[in-house]
């Protein structure tokens, strides 16, 4: 959960309205040197650690994907970049609001994505943030006000992973003055990662949202391969977009919205016991308007996270990536480059790939089918066990069924892996 200074926003609750939250990786450097005496053989990695906080250029040690199946909490790391998403169901607090900090917070377990290549960021834009447009989310233009905890009654929000690559999903459910509802899923692999919505409804009077990312400004934004002015914009039939070495692509021609200039705001405005003085910072937000009152609307989008203009235009004409589906039934993604093939099955369904197989399954769930080498490997995982999920991979007038067994209780949501012949 660290990247540079930064101790991932998603995982430290109300202290994201306070003026240090979010830069506490450096309380760890004195925790790394400790156990590396206590832990000599494994001192190498505290102390890549500690000088990868400190700002060598080091790596933080761990390049891997995983999923906090009792959280709702899902970490993808590369040397390039870090990316998380937050969500949270019925069995998980999403956030908090106590002591009057995290006033305007409502939104924050709602699938909130931050994507980090220095780990700065987003550092101190707490108080300038629009908190209706939170990176990653699909809301309407508004912020609700909050009681103590914020939740959903839903239980299939989770994640599938073999600890390099995975895919995680939430069924969205809110009802009352903030309704909405939408299936999300977010698709990670080494390059990019893809994020998918369907079903997206509301009926509030207001306009419903996808933020891809709101965060500092650094530097020039491109849309297709023109320089953009400092203000607010509109485009039709957008590509990609570049800011700060991230690219965002829109696999089919996409309107959007995009702002590049100074934010207002106080840090009495999140956090009662804060100072009123006015802050002023450039601010980055891109986005998608679904409009008033959407039925069955959605989104899909691809963002690499350590690029430049150059390689990202090569990279819209030969992307690796296939988006198989994005209903409410399923949403897929296959990337042909690796051979994984990430799948949310929300019903029992059939798919197929782009390589002539089939998958199927006869319970909601999600699965990983990872082709690389010399065996294939299938991963899959349900956050509503325990049940027993039958996954059956035709090719050929060839089936092969392959049983699992998945847990419940405390280890419900946790992924198991099995090698096909």
């Amino acid at each position: 959960m660290v990247r540079g200074k930064m101790l991932d926003y998603g995982a430290i609750g109300r202290e994201i309205s306070r003026p240090e939250g979010g830069q506490e990786a450096l309380r760890l450097i004195g925790v790394c040197e400790m156990l590396a005496k206590l832990r000599p053989d494994k001192s190498s990695e505290y102390t890549s650690l500690e000088r990868h906080i400190q700002g060598t250029g080091a790596s933080n040690g761990f390049l891997g994907h995983k999923h906090f199946w009792n959280s709702d909490f899902t970490v993808h790391d590369r040397e390039g970049y870090y990316a998380s998403v937050k969500m949270t169901s019925i069995r998980t607090v999403g956030t908090e609001s106590l002591n009057g900090e995290n006033r305007r917070g409502f939104w924050l377990p709602f699938g909130v994505t931050f994507v980090a290549r220095k780990g700065s960021e987003y550092a101190g834009i707490f108080p300038v943030w629009d908190w209706a447009h939170l990176p990653g989310t699909t809301a309407p233009d508004d912020v609700p006000s909050m009681g103590s905890y914020v939740s959903q009654k839903n239980s299939f929000v989770g994640g599938v992973s073999d600890g390099m690559y995975g895919a995680s999903a939430m069924r969205l459910d809110i009802e009352g003055g903030q309704s909405i509802h939408a299936h999300k899923s977010w698709f990670f692999f080494d390059d990019e990662f893809v994020a998918l919505g369907s079903g997206i409804s509301s009926v509030e009077p207001v306009a419903v949202t996808t933020t891809l990312n709101q965060c500092l400004l650094y530097g020039a934004v491109i849309v297709d391969n023109s320089r953009v002015s400092i203000g607010s914009h509109a485009f039709s039939d957008a590509s990609w977009v570049l800011h700060d070495g991230i690219g965002y692509i829109f696999p089919a021609k996409t309107n959007i919205r995009l702002k590049n200039e100074y934010q207002n705001g106080s840090w009495s405005s999140i956090n009662e016991l804060q100072s009123k003085l006015p802050i002023t910072d450039n601010v980055f937000t891109l986005w998608l308007d679904h409009g008033v009152g959407p039925i069955n609307a959605s989104y899909e989008y691809i963002v690499v996270p350590d690029t430049d203009a150059i390689k990202l235009e090569a990279y819209v004409k030969e992307s690796p990536v296939r988006i198989l589906e994005n209903t409410t039934n399923m949403q897929a993604v296959t990337n042909e480059r690796l051979g994984i093939s990430e799948i949310v099955f929300y019903v029992p369904g059939r798919l197929a790939l782009t390589n002539g197989l089939e998958v199927s399954v006869d319970r909601p769930c999600m699965v990983m089918l990872n082709e690389m080498g010399h065996s294939a490997k299938l991963t899959v995982s349900s956050p509503e066990g325990p049940l027993q999920v039958h996954v059956t991979i035709s090719a050929h007038s060839k089936t092969k069924i392959v049983t699992f067994d998945l847990p419940g209780v405390e280890m419900s949501g946790t992924s198991q892996t099995k090698t096909l012949e």
